[in-house]
Order: structure tokens, then C-alpha cells, then sequence
């Protein structure tokens, strides 16, 4: 009789191990479908030096891709200085698409390093990535 209870306490805590694995692959799985991530290539650019008397605007570009399978919505590409001018503001990325954004730098009233950044503002888990953009303007 005591083997008969062993035995049944065995097969039982077995099953329970084994659903409680199931579970927690199952509850992975969903957490890695509802996790959406976005990344910028490059994360940082370097335009050179520049002569504003030859050249008063420079435009720069980099890609914003969507990682996830879910839909992204990019709701602001911002700027760290008015002289910098995003030529698309917001946008929805699909899953796996990705999109170049420029951006439009006026150098008039600049002079010496360059040193700005761009922030791009989603729905994804990370909020806000980021963009530096550096150079030498003469």
C-alpha cells in the first residue's frame, strides 16, 4: 500500500511539473509576440566639417527599423535644436519594414562642433531612441 501512494504522489507531482513548464513557455511565448522594438541605423552621424559660406543646408539620413511582428507607431521624430528640420514627423512602421528618415540641418547660424541629436518617440517598450549627429562647420 505505501508503493501504491508513493507511486501516485510520483506520477501526480510529475504532471504538475510538467504543466507548470508548460505554462511558463507559454506565458514567454506571449510576452515575446506582445514586445515591440524598433532600432536606428546609424546611431550616430558624422556629416565632416563643413563650410557654411559654400553649403548653408545639409541633409543626413539614417533607417528606423520595426523588430517586432507587432505594428509600431512612431508618434514624433523630435530634435534637440531648432536648426534641425525632420522631413517626416510621424509614421507606422509594419512588421519588419523599415523607413529612412531624414533630416535637414541648417548651418547659418552655426559654427564649430556640431553636436545635436534626434529623438524618435514610439509606442515600442524602449519609448525613445536616439540619433547623434556630429560635425565640424567652418
Amino acid at each position: 500500500m505505501n508503493n501504491y501512494i508513493q507511486t501516485i504522489f510520483l506520477i501526480l507531482s510529475s504532471i504538475f511539473l510538467y504543466s507548470c513548464e508548460g505554462l511558463q513557455n507559454k506565458t514567454n511565448d506571449n510576452l515575446s509576440d506582445n514586445y515591440s522594438e524598433i532600432s536606428v541605423d546609424p546611431q550616430k552621424i558624422n556629416f565632416g566639417d563643413l563650410n557654411k559660406n559654400k553649403r548653408r543646408f545639409v541633409t543626413v539620413a539614417f533607417n528606423v527599423y520595426n523588430n517586432s511582428v507587432n505594428e509600431i507607431n512612431v508618434k514624433k521624430v523630435d530634435v534637440s535644436c531648432g536648426c534641425m528640420k525632420p522631413l517626416v514627423k510621424t509614421f507606422k512602421l509594419q512588421p519588419h519594414e523599415s523607413k529612412e528618415i531624414q533630416i535637414q540641418i541648417n548651418l547659418e547660424h552655426q559654427k564649430g562642433k556640431f553636436d545635436k541629436r534626434v529623438f524618435i518617440r514610439s509606442d515600442t517598450h524602449k519609448k525613445v531612441n536616439t540619433v547623434r549627429i556630429i560635425g565640424n562647420v567652418e
